[in-house]
């Protein structure tokens, strides 16, 4: 993870968060099993669809979920810092 905080103003910062591929592949990981245990998907019994096909029909929503997830812990990791 590297981190750069920036002064804009007196009264303003910004901060970059820059991640490796591991880690937001881990994040990644995390979200894709909660779909997969949860998926409906016609033709398999819950949770039971395989994981290509829950990739594909929910790609754009595991994309959010992991950036939702992964953005405040990112945030509060680089505060520590």
């Amino acid at each position: 993870m590297n981190i750069s905080l920036q002064d804009e103003s007196p009264c303003r910062k910004q901060l970059e968060i820059e991640l490796d591929a591991a880690e937001v592949g881990v994040y990644y990981e995390e979200v894709l099993r909660e779909y997969l245990r949860a998926a409906r998907i016609p033709g398999f019994r819950k949770g039971k669809a395989p994981r290509a096909l829950v990739e594909k029909r929910y790609l754009k929503d595991l994309h959010k979920d992991t950036v939702d997830k992964l953005v405040p812990d990112a945030f509060q990791k680089a505060c520590k810092q």
